[in-house]
């Protein structure tokens, strides 16, 4: 009897398992056709636990980005759209920015290797917006991210690594998240955007370990290849 209990017991852990291990930095590289240029074109980082919504081939801003002001909006919405900022706002937080969590962007503006993060008080920005209500998303300068770039595995890229603490939204172990970078021209459009999502577990991996360079594309913002993986 005693053996039985014992062979049952084993068993029952083989089948079972270990329980898996929950993450808690996210780590995201990628590389370009050529050097990646934060002082001629935006580079956005989302995240979110909703699946994200963003404007392919169109104009596109980010929470507190007064940019959006001095954009005659009728070359960036729909005709059928009234064309004043605040009908602009609405359009853009209702179906984009509020399937956001967190934004981060590279800012050459910023100390060498920085990232800027747009923020909000809730899990999710909202679905509609006002001047002053778009306004109050400023940017900040997270120290506890680290990024990379120039480094013989990032020439013409960067890596960044993210801790999940510093997420309004942070995923628990089993969590399913979004993630997408947002590659933008000098004119704010969004060229190119690449990601997915992943399950919030120990080396879960995911990317794309390789692709053409686009000769319709500036190189800067051709991406060639990425990787984000869970650490």
């Amino acid at each position: 009897m005693i053996l039985s209990a014992v062979f049952l017991t084993g068993c029952a852990e083989m089948i079972t398992g270990p329980k898996p291990l929950a993450g808690n930095t996210l780590f995201f590289e990628v590389n370009f056709a050529e050097k990646y240029d934060s002082a001629s074109y935006k580079y956005y980082f989302i995240y979110s636990k909703k699946d994200i919504n963003f404007a392919l081939n169109y104009y596109l801003f980010v929470p507190g980005d007064s940019h959006v002001y001095n954009i005659d909006e009728n070359t960036i919405l729909p005709s059928t759209l009234t064309a004043n900022v605040d009908n602009v706002l609405d359009f853009y937080y209702q179906n984009y920015f509020s399937t956001w969590s967190d934004a981060l962007k590279m800012d050459s503006t910023m100390q060498p290797n920085t990232m800027l993060i747009v923020y909000d008080s809730l899990n999710y920005f909202p679905s509609s917006a006002s001047t002053t209500t778009h306004d109050q998303y400023v940017a900040i300068e997270p120290s506890s991210y680290l990024v990379q770039d120039g480094s013989a595995s990032y020439l013409n890229g960067f890596s960044v690594q993210i801790n999940f603490s510093q997420l309004k939204n942070a995923p628990n172990v089993g969590d399913t998240f979004y993630f997408d970078l947002l590659v933008l021209d000098q004119s704010n459009k969004l060229i190119e955007s690449v990601g997915g999502q992943i399950i919030n577990q120990l080396g879960n991996e995911s990317g794309d370990d390789g692709g053409n360079e686009d000769q319709e594309i500036n190189g800067n913002l051709d991406v060639l290849n990425w990787r984000l993986t869970i650490l």
